[in-house]
């Protein structure tokens, strides 16, 4: 399972890193999808963002399940990255009211699925290390990129993003301190 969870970590970290290096700092992650559209020729198809935002979601599925085994909620640790792929199933949600409603939707209860996991999925001792890394990924990258107002969904998307992948990391690193 960390294999899944890094690998996803990795092609998210590097595919929002590339996204800001072509494109610069960008209101939200889902703004890339629309940045992304015409680099990959017509005949093929293919959103890159979205072909990125479901490997990640995919890749995420089984380590959040096995995070939270034997929990009451385990189910929601399913359907938190059932719903990014459903925001990654909306690209045009800037030209689609439709879209639109299905996108803010699917990114609201994706974020309330991961808090859910985090408050109740952690050890008892432990639920505050996500956020205290959320927050100093805000603070130290954050705030010093004199961009953190005008992209204030980018850096609490990457916050939320790093908070998770502590979630799910947390149990090996403390596997490998016995």
């Amino acid at each position: 399972m960390m294999y899944l969870t890094l690998a996803s970590l990795v092609i998210l970290g590097a595919f929002i890193g590339l996204s800001v290096w072509r494109f610069g700092l960008q209101k939200s992650y889902s703004t890339y999808a629309k940045l992304w559209e015409g680099v990959v020729p017509k005949k093929v198809d293919l959103n890159v963002w979205r072909a990125v935002t479901i490997i990640v979601a995919l890749l995420q599925v089984i380590p959040m399940i096995s995070t939270l085994e034997g929990s009451a909620i385990q189910f929601v640790g399913f359907l938190t990255p059932v719903y990014l792929v459903a925001v990654a199933c909306t690209p045009n949600y800037q030209d689609d009211k439709g879209e639109k409603i299905v996108h803010y939707i699917a990114t609201a209860l994706c974020a309330v699925g991961f808090l859910i996991c985090l408050a109740f999925g952690m050890q008892p001792s432990l639920w505050w290390l996500p956020l205290v890394w959320a927050a100093g990924f805000l603070f130290f990258i954050g705030l010093p990129s004199r961009s953190f107002v005008s992209s204030l969904a980018l850096w609490l998307e990457c916050a939320m993003f790093a908070a998770s992948y502590t979630v799910q990391l947390l149990p090996y690193v403390q596997q490998l301190q016995k």
